[in-house]
């Protein structure tokens, strides 16, 4: 007899007996050996009186599919004990070995993964107790595989603590059903305290209930510590900012887009007036405090630092949150942050104090040089005055002594040869003298001044060659070149000191005047083919001749350069407005 059960497992009709099991065919699961027709489970229970119990078999049904079933068999018995027939019971259990199979599979992958992980993988039953850990634990914390299985975490010596936190953490995923993450500290054996981020995860059964946890801690001790050293740092950078006299910050651009502060320090409300989190929320609260006429510099500024990538140095004047006016320097580094991205780090300060200073030290220099200006215009009038009275009184007074001596020398001269020595002596004397005056004249304003410039010069030339025996060519270039009488005694005053420069210092052959007038400014060049030297040692020291060429042009409003070399010679050029 056969139910349908049978048939459906076969896929056919199977009859149970010595015989009709020849005609099927099975392996035995564990060894895939044949099986032969007194092997079976129902031949032996008939033939020896065997009992099985739960052979597993792999057969081929006849329709050719294959199958993995559960044979046991019993033997039956007559009434007189003989053997009558067997009870065959055929289970399939096709896909329950599948299962199991795959079971099994992800069971290996599940160890391989756990077993080669550096981090520490446990798994925990209903009751807490550590059901399995991976080998990581013992290089982590010390503790070996065997010591930890089967206790709790109360058990392990944790402070209590540490067992709190992972009692409560275990009991909320058992109840719960969600994952959780935690950290926490442990001791090793070393007595060293490392840290971990751990997360569970519940694990289900059959019937979808927890069963245990599984989790996944990883030693964040190198993170933990990095993270402390940041925090140090951030505490450093913050008592830093906090004593520095200024706004210490980070900004960033997109190329051609708005100014971005991702970083401003406390300083930001005692130099603007605003709390740094109202510049940090706000971009446009920063430059909308500078003030209308500054802000283009400003922006060109940051532009052209962000082109080039080039230090950022900016003043100008802001109208702080209060209402104050102040000039602040801005001093940043940019550097690259990905591609269009520009970032600086830098530091605003108060220079409103040294600006006012500044301002002060400009026209306290302004005040000097228009004082110096009057004290030589005084000069050169007192000069004129004492040049026309030696010129007009004693050049008088000398004339008509030379005329006396001379008519006492044609009056009684030849009658005393004694007289007419002593007479001719007085007229040298008085020739020299007359000499001496033209001299002193010249010397304190040249009469050839009040002829012009041009004529000035050429006088100047002559008398320079005569003293100081040095060739000198006057070259003067097309154009207008009349002056007005201060600015003609300056230009004067200041080719007659290059002049004296020369022959004085210079050890010379030759000199050079070049004088041009061109777009409403007269440019002219003094040059000597000396030994030259080397004009930052020169500036160095008392030389009062530069000094004056430099202040004379700067009252003109002009622009001097001196060019000199050892070995080279020297020139200077001057190039003054002409009214």
């Amino acid at each position: 007899m056969n139910n349908p059960a049978g048939s459906g497992i076969w896929t056919g009709e199977c009859k149970v007996g010595i015989k009709p099991c020849g005609e099927c065919k099975g392996w035995w699961h564990d060894t895939g050996k044949r099986i032969g027709a007194d092997d079976w489970a129902s031949a032996r229970a008939i033939k020896h009186g065997e009992t099985s119990l739960d052979e597993v078999i792999d057969i081929e049904c006849f329709d050719g599919s294959h199958k993995v079933i559960s044979n046991s068999a019993l033997p039956l018995h007559d009434e007189k004990g003989a053997i009558a027939g067997a009870v065959v019971v055929f289970r399939d259990i096709t896909e329950r070995m599948r299962t199991d199979a795959e079971i099994r599979h992800l069971e290996r992958k599940f160890h391989s993964l756990a077993e080669n992980l550096p981090d520490i993988v446990s798994r925990f039953d209903s009751d807490l107790r550590r059901i399995y850990v991976n080998p990581a634990v013992e290089k982590s914390i010390g503790m070996s595989q065997e010591f930890l299985l089967g206790k709790t975490c109360t058990e392990l010596g944790m402070t209590d603590k540490e067992a709190e936190i992972w009692t409560n953490a275990l009991r909320r995923v058992l109840f719960t059903g969600e994952p959780e993450v935690f950290e926490f500290g442990i001791t090793t054996k070393e007595g060293v305290v490392r840290y971990y981020h751990t997360r569970a995860v519940p694990e289900y059964d059959v019937s979808g209930r927890v069963e245990s946890v599984l989790t996944i801690a990883r030693d964040i001790s190198t993170l933990k510590g990095a993270e402390l050293i940041l925090r140090e740092s951030e505490e450093r950078l913050h008592g830093i900012t906090s004593n520095v006299p200024g706004m210490m910050f980070q900004c960033c651009r997109h190329a051609g887009g708005e100014l971005q502060f991702t970083y401003v320090s406390n300083g930001a409300k005692w130099l603007l007036g605003l709390d740094a989190a109202a510049i940090l929320r706000e971009n446009s609260a920063f430059i909308g405090l500078v003030v209308a006429e500054d802000a283009h510099a400003f922006h060109d500024s940051l532009a052209q630092s962000q082109k080039e990538l080039s230090f950022w140095n900016w003043e100008g004047r802001i109208v702080t949150a209060d209402g104050e006016a102040r000039w602040i320097n801005l001093r940043a580094t940019p550097r690259r942050y990905g591609e269009d991205v520009c970032l600086w780090d830098g530091v605003a300060i108060n220079i409103t104090e040294s600006k006012t200073s500044e301002e002060e030290l400009v026209n306290s220099k302004n005040m000097l040089r228009e004082l110096s200006a009057h004290l030589e215009s005084v000069r050169e009038e007192e000069r004129k005055r004492i040049a026309r009275e030696i010129h007009d009184e004693l050049g008088q007074t000398l004339t008509a002594l030379r005329m006396d001596v001379s008519l006492a020398r044609l009056s009684f001269g030849e009658s005393n040869p004694q007289l007419m020595a002593r007479l001719q002596s007085m007229t040298q004397l008085v020739d020299r003298t007359i000499k001496t005056a033209r001299h002193v004249t010249s010397s304190l304003r040249p009469g050839a001044l009040d002829l012009g410039i041009v004529a000035a010069l050429e006088w100047l030339v002559e008398e320079f060659i005569g003293y100081a025996g040095i060739p000198c060519e006057l070259v003067l270039g097309d154009g207008d070149i009349s002056l007005g009488e201060f600015s003609a005694t300056a230009v004067f005053r200041i080719i007659q000191e290059s002049l004296t420069n020369i022959a004085r210092h210079a050890e010379a052959t030759q000199a050079e005047i070049l004088v041009a007038s061109t777009d409403g400014h007269l440019c002219f060049e003094v040059s000597d083919n000396g030994k030259g030297f080397e004009p930052h040692t020169v500036a160095n020291r008392k030389s009062f001749g530069l000094v004056g060429i430099r202040e004379r042009v700067a009252m003109m409003e002009g622009v001097f350069e001196l060019d000199s070399e050892p070995g080279r010679g020297t020139r200077i050029r001057v190039c003054v407005p002409v009214a």
